[in-house]
């Protein structure tokens, strides 16, 4: 037999926490799975996973088997990778997740990506919850803010710029802004709430051009999507803080006016993130390369 027999199906299911899911990413049943994993922990002579009726948990042993099983699959997957990427073309279906701030700079550029590559299907999925890509079974994340994972390929984008911003309408009825503190004294705060359930800082450059120091006051409200706080400060709700592409459009039409712009800081970096295993394939390879070319300022 086989000394990779069973290795899959025990990675699937230590990824997903349960045979029956195990089962559904390599399109087996259940039982084929159970049988697998059984085989291979009776080659072993140890138990891989605790069962009970409700949850699969790995062992001591099964922790420690389970990375070396990583390093040889992503071993295998990558000399596949090599030996096709000459010629293999960019096609077949990409899954890939960014959150929904970032819809507008790649929508306006996805047909440099797609017009190239008539083969290439995408995936897009549009959400702030942060997808853990493995157990998700997604192959590319585009992420706002830091890293975690520190297993994963990343490539910077680059980091937009905040904006300060109000209506024309509501900054005639209010004290005037001249400086940061004028924004906790006198005005109304609309800012970002992640789905984390943490209140993003709105952070403005010191005057010696350093990197920003955040202006921590609690917001006056919170939403928990960027476009909703470009309208509620289009419609006079109060101040808003996003990154300068969502409202550069508003601003030279004069729905909007950019308060303290001399003092915009630099906002979190933007990433891409692929799998290493997964790096060298051709329709990742293209997205990356893509990315790279998104306009975020």
């Amino acid at each position: 037999m086989s000394r990779f027999a069973g290795l899959e199906a025990f990675v699937a299911v230590a990824d997903v926490g349960s045979f029956r899911g195990g089962a559904a990413r390599l399109g087996l049943s259940p039982a084929a799975v159970s049988k697998a994993v059984a085989r291979l922990e009776g080659r072993l002579g140890v138990r891989l996973f605790d069962r009970t009726s409700r949850t699969v948990s790995l062992t001591a042993e099964g922790s420690t088997y389970l990375r070396r099983c990583r390093e040889a699959l992503d071993a295998l997957d990558v000399g596949l990778a090599e030996v096709g990427a000459v010629h293999e073309a960019v096609a077949g279906t990409l899954s890939v997740t960014a959150p929904y701030v970032l819809g507008g700079p790649m929508m306006a550029h996805l047909p440099r990506l797609v017009g190239p590559h008539p083969d290439l299907q995408l995936d897009l999925r549009w959400s702030d919850h942060y997808a853990r890509l493995l157990a998700e079974d997604i192959d590319v994340a585009v992420r706002v803010g830091t890293l975690t994972d520190s297993d994963l390929i990343a490539r910077r984008l680059g980091a937009p710029l905040w904006a300060t911003v109000a209506a024309p309408h509501y900054l005639a009825r209010r004290p005037p802004i001249r400086a940061v503190a004028d924004l906790e004294r006198d005005h109304v705060r609309v800012g970002y709430r992640t789905t984390r359930g943490t209140n993003v800082d709105w952070s403005f450059a010191d005057r010696r051009g350093g990197p920003g120091s955040p202006l921590r006051v609690p917001p006056t409200h919170t939403f928990d999507q960027g476009e909703l706080l470009v309208r509620a400060a289009v419609h006079g709700v109060g101040v808003v803080q996003v990154f300068g592409f969502l409202v550069a459009e508003r601003v030279a039409a004069g729905e909007l006016v950019e308060v303290l712009p001399e003092r915009a800081a630099m906002g979190p970096q933007v990433h891409v993130l692929c799998r290493p295993h997964q790096a060298k394939t051709p329709r990742i390879r293209a997205f990356f390369d893509w990315a790279t070319g998104l306009r975020l300022r």
